[in-house]
C-alpha cells in the first residue's frame, strides 16, 4: 500500500510493504517488512529484514537473509551489506559502514557512524561516532562519547562513562564519568563517579 510500494516485486513472496517507496526496489525478496516513506528501498533481493520508519535501512542490498530489524526515523539507512543487526531510533546507526554485523543498537544517535561488529550501544548519543571497534558494550547516555572509538572490548556503562576513548582497548568504565578522559589507556577499571 503507497505509491510506489513493491514496484519492482517479481517473484518475491510474503512481503509486507507499507508507504511511498517502501520495498520499491525489491524482485525476489522475501519475508520483509518494509513501513514508512522509503524503508528498505534499495533491496532486491533481502530476506527477513524489518525496516520501520522513514528511510530505515533505505540502502540495504544484502543478497539473502539478513535478519536486520530498523525501527526509526533513518535508522541504520547506511546499511548495505551487513546482517544481524537490530537498530531502533532516531537516526540510530544512521551512517554505519555498510557492513556491520551483529550489532544491537538503540537510541536516538546511537552508534550514528561506527562500523564494528558485536557491539552494543544503547541510549542517547552512545558511541555516537564509534570507530572500527569491535565486541564492545556502552550504556547510558553519551557513554563512548564522540570520538573515533578504535579499541576493542570496552565496556562504558552510566552517563557519559569512558567520553574520550579512541583507541584504548579492554577498560571497564561503570558510573556517571568513569574513565571520563581516558583516550588511549587499556586494562583498567573505574567505578563510580570520576
Amino acid at each position: 500500500v503507497g505509491k510506489f510500494a513493491g514496484q519492482d516485486m517479481t517473484t518475491g513472496f510474503d512481503n509486507v510493504l507499507l508507504g511511498y517507496n517502501a520495498g520499491l526496489n525489491i524482485t525476489t525478496g522475501d519475508s520483509n517488512i518494509a513501513i514508512g516513506t522509503n524503508a528498505l528501498y534499495a533491496s532486491l533481493l533481502s530476506d527477513d529484514t524489518v525496516a520501520i520508519g522513514w528511510d530505515a535501512l533505505y540502502s540495504q542490498t544484502v543478497d539473502g537473509t539478513s535478519f536486520n530489524t530498523a525501527i526509526g526515523t533513518k535508522a541504520g539507512r547506511s546499511l548495505t551489506t551487513g546482517t544481524e543487526n537490530t537498530i531502533v531510533g532516531f537516526y540510530a546507526g544512521y551512517g554505519v559502514d555498510g557492513g556491520i554485523s551483529s550489532n544491537t543498537l538503540i537510541g536516538a544517535y546511537a552508534y550514528y557512524a561506527g562500523d564494528g561488529d558485536d557491539n552494543v550501544a544503547i541510549g542517547f548519543n552512545t558511541a555516537q561516532n564509534a570507530g572500527d571497534a569491535n565486541n564492545c558494550v556502552f550504556v547510558g547516555s553519551k557513554a563512548g562519547g564522540v570520538g573515533v572509538i578504535t579499541g576493542d572490548a570496552n565496556i562504558a556503562i552510566g552517563y557519559t562513562s569512558a567520553y574520550s576513548l579512541t583507541s584504548g582497548v579492554q577498560n571497564v568504565a561503570l558510573g556517571m564519568n568513569a574513565l571520563y578522559a581516558n583516550t588511549t589507556g587499556n586494562y583498567n577499571v573505574a567505578l563510580g563517579d570520576s
